[in-house]
């Protein structure tokens, strides 16, 4: 299986390049399914790409010769196409987790990728391991608006996938030819940054998951640049650890020295200079760092400052903190306590949890913490962004009759397999319980009135939901990807279902509406194949809806 893993690396650093962006951007989740191609053949498509000059096209058939050509050509950035430019060049460190299933990745696998851009629309590739070395390219089909990436293996076979963004600015790639004809992968980015992307990797037989993995890609040079980078003067920080800026008599930092490692204590002066703040991902993936200590001084956290400081295991925030950002301690999976300053007026902690002062908001709990279930106590009357993202460790919580808000992201990634959200919740935000694989039931109150986009994505446990009566709006991309979901039933009060809410939910064979037909957003089945029941007083049904045949109830078997 090692092998087989090792067959779509290079596909991990295939959209680098464009800043990271936790907050909600605008997205496509468009799709297409892609049928195998015995010769794993590209037809001519009649371009409609912004540039002046016509664009090389894309040829009948990939051929070896072809991607070596390409590998052989100079890098040239010249008229290069604007939808490969997130893509960037260089010289940039892979390493895989692999294992059977997600929590088990018990093998790791370190490469080098070089990329290079050739022919105004073709990302050139070659990956090397131990084992060996492999090359690829990726373009851009302006006709079907996905990207295809072929990959030639040592043995002569060319592997094609096809990809596209699925939310924000992620891609989602699936293979469209691999060497036996019942497998199947899926690669789905997590996060993109300047220089470094994260994505998570299934391979499946048969329909059955063989092997998954988590993976990193790292940029770590310029082509041709020699492997120590010097760093220009100005950018050298006082201390070996930090960088900063000054304004006036208050410092920011700004960064963080890489190979810093243990525990960092952030000085409350620099120069004479008083250090006010924390910019946004300034420590982002200092990934040795084992603790930080925040001083008096710091009055504000930037957005996603922590971020993906893997081994990060403790944080003292000061007394004079007024703010920190949203997904300040996102991935920060070895994390298990937030201490907070007695004399902070803005923020506590209780057993390494953080609130705001008031114990209203829940603001993180910590990714690392130990501990398989938590009540989550009765003053809170929301949970905030990313809350307990990546808590692995949790199979239950306990959510309390005063929350109102489930904020976006809250659960995502967790190991729930249950959860029920109170009558008091009024709304589920966008990716609440995405990715929350071993979930397999839910039970939604009565007080809902929207369910977000994303809320309940891959969530691909779940065999069965109702829909209250209170909720009027189902998001996009909802409930897509819930392969076991077998029915739902929506009650009278929804009037609108976003694009792609059941896509891929291909075990869902019925969806009964207790109300109107509600509006259907774009291929709100795509790849799913219901049969939808209604009562027979109801009002707006025909034939069918979003191309889906409608019965009534008392026709059900």
């Amino acid at each position: 299986m090692k092998k087989a893993l090792l067959l779509f690396a290079a596909l991990l650093v295939a959209g680098c390049g464009e800043k990271e962006q936790p907050k909600e951007q605008e997205k496509s989740e468009s799709n297409p399914k892609e049928e195998p191609s015995p010769e794993a053949k590209a037809e001519p498509k009649p371009e409609s790409a912004p540039e002046s000059r016509e664009l090389p096209p894309l040829p009948e058939t990939v051929t070896a010769e072809f991607i070596m050509g390409l590998w052989a050509k100079p890098h040239d950035e010249r008229d290069f196409i604007e939808e490969l430019k997130d893509d960037k060049p260089g010289i940039w460190k892979f390493v895989r987790n692999i294992g059977p299933r997600k929590g088990e990745l018990v093998q790791r696998h370190e490469a080098s990728v070089t990329l290079k851009w050739v022919d105004r629309r073709f990302v050139a590739q070659e990956f090397s391991d131990d084992a060996g070395v492999q090359y690829s390219v990726m373009t851009y089909d302006y006709e079907t608006e996905s990207y295809r990436w072929w990959s030639l293996q040592p043995d002569g076979f060319i592997t094609e996938s096809s990809g596209k963004r699925y939310w924000r600015n992620l891609r989602e790639w699936k293979s469209v030819r691999l060497p036996e004809e019942d497998m199947q992968f899926r690669m789905r980015e997590t996060v993109r940054g300047e220089k470094s992307i994260k994505v998570t990797f299934e391979i499946k037989k048969g329909g059955e998951l063989v092997a998954y993995s988590e993976d990193e890609a790292t940029w770590i040079k310029e082509l041709g640049q020699p492997e120590e980078e010097v760093k220009p003067t100005e950018e050298a920080p006082v201390s070996p650890h930090l960088k900063y800026e000054a304004e006036g008599d208050a410092v920011t930092i700004t960064g963080c020295d890489k190979k810093a490692s243990g525990a960092l204590i952030i000085p409350a002066t620099i120069e004479g200079k008083t250090v006010t703040s924390i910019g946004d991902e300034a420590l982002r993936n200092c990934s040795s760092l084992t603790s930080i200590t925040i001083p008096d001084s710091v009055t504000s956290i930037g957005e996603a400052a922590f971020f993906m400081s893997f081994n990060l295991t403790s944080i003292t925030i000061g007394d004079g903190v007024t703010s920190i950002g949203d997904y300040t301690f996102s991935q920060c999976r070895s994390l298990t306590t937030i201490e907070v300053s007695a004399g902070n007026v803005n923020f506590t902690d209780v057993n390494g949890v953080l609130f705001n002062a008031e114990k209203t908001v829940l603001l993180t709990y910590p990714a690392g913490k130990t501990g398989d279930n938590y009540d989550i106590p009765n003053s809170i009357t929301t949970i905030g962004a990313d809350a307990f993202s990546e808590c692995t460790s949790l199979t239950s919580i306990t959510i309390s009759n005063n929350v109102t808000e489930i904020e976006e992201g809250a659960f995502r990634d967790c190991r729930l397999t249950s959860i029920t959200i109170p009558d008091s919740v009024t709304s589920i935000g966008n990716l609440a319980f995405s990715g929350c694989t071993a979930l397999t039931s839910i039970t939604i109150g009565d007080s809902v009135t929207s369910i977000g986009g994303g809320a309940f994505y891959e969530c691909s446990s779940l065999t069965s939901i109702t829909i209250p009566d209170s909720v009027t709006s189902i998001g996009k991309v909802a409930f897509s990807q819930c392969y076991k979901l077998t029915s739902i039933t929506i009650a009278d009060g929804v009037t609108s279902i976003g694009d792609k809410a059941f896509k891929d939910c291909n075990s869902l064979t019925a969806v009964t509406f207790l109300g109107d037909a509600p509006k259907a957003g774009e291929e709100a089945f795509k790849d799913a194949t219901p049969t939808i029941y209604r009562k027979p007083e109801a009002k707006g049904w025909g034939e069918t809806f979003a191309d889906r045949p409608v019965k009534l109830i008392s026709e059900k078997t």
